[in-house]
């Protein structure tokens, strides 16, 4: 079987254990590249383990950009972040196609399938989060009533990503009301989006 390093493939450099009785996921990880870390203590290693950052969880209609957003976000805490940043390198995204495309293959896109797939998401997260990674969800997310679900599950940062004419009967989205931070790539360059999101974890990280 093929694999990579995460910060060089998302697809290959991470993998889902999924109970094949319960379809619920088991375990989740992602390979490091060791000779990369050199120069990191198993001190180091531990304390970077036991932090738990938030999540952060971008919600938007198909095509709003979201994955875009994520994939910025994951470049410069994975690639460009100091050293001294607790989260640098530390960041994994979960991404809505991939995630159908490895553990969600059953479920379809009624509203019960959305369902399901975004709870499994949202555990999935709730688990990395425990083992230290720093968690970015670009998954649609498209109800209100579903959003409070994954609240109680693993209570994410809501950032709503939007863009104007995405509305349609076969792609329903309720808007969050209070998201923690609403990005309009209407009127937002993809630099200027990615560095509204990029500047808005690191403010939340900081609070923390």
């Amino acid at each position: 079987m093929p694999i990579d390093s995460y910060e060089r493939n998302r697809i290959t450099g991470s993998f889902i254990l999924i109970d094949p009785v319960t379809h619920h996921t088991a375990a989740a990880g992602m390979i490091v590249d060791r000779k990369a870390e050199e120069g990191q203590t198993d001190e180091d290693s531990t304390e970077s383990s036991a932090s738990q950052f938030p999540i952060f969880w971008l919600t938007g209609n198909t095509g709003s950009g979201k994955s875009t957003l994520a994939d910025a976000a994951e470049n410069y805490m994975n690639r460009s972040a100091p050293s001294w940043n607790a989260a640098a390198r530390r960041l994994i995204i979960l991404d809505g196609d991939a995630m159908r495309e490895t553990s969600s293959l059953e479920e379809d896109l009624s509203a019960e399938g959305r369902r399901k797939h975004n709870l499994r998401v949202a555990r999935l997260a709730a688990l990395m989060q425990k083992k230290g990674f720093l968690v970015v969800v670009s998954v649609i997310a498209p109800f209100e009533a579903l959003r409070e679900e994954i609240d109680a599950i693993c209570n994410p940062q809501w950032i709503h990503v939007h863009r104007s004419g995405l509305e349609s009967k076969d792609r329903p989205y309720e808007e969050p009301l209070t998201p923690a931070l609403r990005i309009d790539t209407d009127a937002l360059s993809k630099q200027e989006a990615a560095e509204s999101l990029i500047r808005f974890i690191e403010e939340v990280l900081n609070r923390d």
